[in-house]
């Protein structure tokens, strides 16, 4: 699993979480705090198939828990958005086990 030692990412877009409450933005040291106990649970907007695909990859090797993912944040999103969203990601098919497969293959390459 020489691609987790070396972290290569694998990922070429960054996830998309989406959430109805609002976050601060502090403009003096350019940074956001999250309370996930205020602002969660997120919406996985995009990218529920990597997320997955990760999580079956952490069941055989935990070092990628430690991976870090690229995510986008949407904040104060319409309910109505994210239910139209969340409902055109849950009608789509389930996560194929080659998502798996493929992770494990490129950090095993690597």
């Amino acid at each position: 699993m020489k691609g987790q030692t070396i972290k290569m990412p694998f990922f070429q877009r960054p996830v998309l979480l989406a959430t109805d409450k609002p976050i601060d933005f502090n403009e003096q040291n350019n940074t956001i705090e999250i309370d996930i106990s205020l602002v969660g649970p997120f919406s996985v907007v995009d990218g529920q198939h990597r997320l997955e695909g990760l999580k079956m990859a952490a069941e055989k090797d935990d070092r990628v828990l430690e991976f870090e993912v690229p995510v986008n944040i949407a904040i104060n999103l319409l309910r109505s958005r994210k239910c139209a969203t969340s409902h055109r990601n849950t009608t789509q098919k389930s996560v194929d086990k080659s998502v798996e497969q493929r992770i494990i293959a490129r950090l095993s390459e690597a």
